[in-house]
């Protein structure tokens, strides 16, 4: 059982504004940021600017902002060059009010590593932020994708795995679970993992999105197509998954027949 320290616990209670309207709004934010889809994401950064609004000392709020500039970007609805410095600001202003802001050395981090491709910067921002909290999911969520960038596979599965012991219902990290094990190569774990996040929630299309692209490696290419179509449809007409699925009917051919020989 996971157990926590006086500080953790209080890490975890703390609203970081005395205002309540703030911190429903807060709240709010977090629960449409976790949808995952661009619709979600700017609803979410509405609520987030409106807790900012009520309290313009509400560093948490601030962090809010950041993740979603950091994720609408990452899911391709507003272009890098936009979003990322967006992100960046927001989690600076954070900074400036707690500079031991967990979620804001986290939220920084990220733009470093997606945004900059500073792998080693990074990973510091990330390892800090664990350092201060070893309990805050989203800190070793992120620092495994960062390790996956550098290769460092093994740790990168060690990582996300943590991150789902300590927050075992976020679509997020579930969905990168099964992403990581993908990466991994091994796709066994990744298709388990990846329909077990479906079935918490059949709406959340980076899980089609992600399942579709382990199939399209088992050369299943009903499977494939079904996913990806299916997280098309959800996302809204995500770019980056109608590339893939564009790119899928190319390898299997229009019949369905399977790979086509190109050589």
């Amino acid at each position: 059982m996971l157990k926590l320290t006086a500080e953790e616990k209080e890490q975890l209670t703390r609203r970081y504004t005395e205002d309540t309207e703030a911190y429903q709004l807060y709240l709010k934010g977090r629960f449409y940021w976790n949808k995952r889809t661009p619709p979600g994401l700017k609803k979410s950064s509405e609520y987030f600017q409106q807790a900012i609004e009520k309290d313009p000392g509400y560093a948490l709020a601030y962090t809010g902002l950041a993740d979603c500039y950091n994720l609408l970007s990452f899911y391709s609805a507003v272009p890098p060059r936009e979003s990322y410095p967006k992100a960046e600001a927001a989690a600076t202003m954070a900074l400036k009010i707690d500079g031991k802001l967990v979620e804001a050395i986290t939220s920084l981090a990220f733009t470093r590593l997606t945004y900059d491709w500073d792998w080693s910067e990074a990973e510091r921002g990330f390892k800090r932020a664990i350092e201060l909290n070893p309990s805050y999911p989203t800190a070793h969520h992120w620092y495994g994708e960062c390790l996956m960038a550098m290769g460092r596979r093994d740790e990168a599965i060690a990582a996300i795995i943590r991150a789902q012991e300590l927050d075992s219902l976020s679509l997020g990290i579930n969905v990168n679970v099964g992403f990581m094990f993908y990466m991994a190569r091994q796709h066994e774990l990744a298709i388990d993992s990846l329909l077990k996040t479906i079935e918490m929630d059949p709406h959340f299309w980076p899980a089609h999105w992600y399942l579709g692209r382990v199939y399209e490696q088992e050369e299943m290419y009903e499977e494939t197509i079904g996913e990806l179509q299916k997280a098309a449809t959800l996302s809204g007409g995500n770019t980056r998954v109608l590339a893939e699925l564009g790119h899928a009917h190319a390898v299997f051919g229009k019949t369905g027949e399977g790979p086509q020989n190109t050589g």
